[in-house]
């Protein structure tokens, strides 16, 4: 018995339908991206993290495809970096609002709201009309404070910013 081994091109599979002992095919890997969470599908032996109930980042890495439910299985990032920068933006959320004492940033309106910002890896100020910003704050005194206090935070949670 002769072996007769192929080497499939990345990005291709073989199309077994048009293809024969003879004449072996390929075709393009087609991504089907999902139009809904319920149609996400998530390969075996992938790895994720979370954050558990304690704020610590965890790993959760699926087996077998039944490990996986879209319903209980919603708070996944596909890396420990992101985890991170989710954990520190839930902080700073929680200090944004210690520190604006129940002001909320209205952004319809033409008051000047005094932001944080993440420009080429590093942390900026800005004076803001309408420019939606996560981290909004009522005064200019009160975003300088907590810029020098939390610029670790606001540099771990970067991505999301």
């Amino acid at each position: 018995m002769k072996e007769f081994k192929v080497s499939i091109p990345e990005g291709l599979v073989i199309d077994e339908e048009n293809s024969t002992f003879e004449c072996i095919k390929f075709k393009k890997i087609v991504s089907v991206l999902p139009k809904t969470w319920e149609d996400v599908e998530i390969p075996i032996d992938s790895i994720f993290f979370y954050i558990d109930s304690d704020s610590d980042i965890e790993t959760f890495e699926i087996f077998d495809f039944g490990e996986y439910q879209s319903e209980t299985n919603r708070n996944l990032v596909s890396s420990k970096d992101t985890a991170k920068a989710i954990r520190a933006l839930t902080q700073l959320l929680l200090l944004r609002d210690i520190y604006n004492d129940g002001w909320k940033a209205d952004f319809g309106n033409e008051e000047i709201k005094f932001t944080i910002y993440i420009f080429r890896d590093d942390v900026f100020c800005e004076d803001s009309t309408f420019k939606n910003n996560i981290l909004s704050f009522r005064t200019d005194e009160l975003r300088y404070e907590f810029m020098e206090n939390f610029k670790d935070l606001i540099l771990t949670a970067k991505e999301l910013l």
